[in-house]
């Protein structure tokens, strides 16, 4: 459970890196990188669930 919850940290540090990243792709209205940064972003959601997907199985089984 612990490591889960390092991994979460590291990931929403990294979403919020790259939410930062994108506000500024498109202040400077580089569409393309900033959809590009939103896949990536789109990503670590997903990688978010599935962390909390698994300690919810894992609270689940004790």
């Amino acid at each position: 459970m612990e490591n889960s919850i390092n991994i979460l940290r590291s990931l929403k540090k990294e979403r919020e890196s790259l939410s930062n990243k994108f506000n500024d792709a498109m202040q400077q209205k580089n569409i393309s990188k900033a959809l590009e940064i939103k896949v990536r972003q789109d990503s670590i959601c997903d990688k978010i669930i599935n962390v909390y997907d698994s300690m919810i199985k894992l609270q689940s089984n004790e």
